[in-house]
């Protein structure tokens, strides 16, 4: 779930800073989480909040529509769903 953070701030244009303050959890720890340094947090209530947190932002992003459904589970955009759009 953790591997997941980094594409779906990037898709819902989200900040560090913004998770940082929503979560409690510091800036350059998320960061060490984004880039994969950390695989599993220890304090059960940090685990807890950042996971919540990537759950809401998983549903903020599947009612953003199929384009961001595409983006978000093969980081593809067909060309025929970009002309579409």
């Amino acid at each position: 779930m953790l591997t997941k953070l980094r594409q779906l701030r990037k898709l819902n244009d989200i900040t560090l800073d913004e998770i940082a303050m929503d979560t409690g959890i510091s800036v350059g720890y998320l960061n060490r989480i984004e880039r994969g340094f950390i695989s599993e947090i220890k304090n059960n209530v940090k685990r807890k909040k950042l996971e919540n947190y990537i759950k809401k932002l998983e549903a903020k992003t599947k009612k953003g529509g199929i384009l961001a459904i595409y983006k978000l589970k093969s980081n593809y955009i067909p060309h025929w769903l970009i002309q579409s759009v």
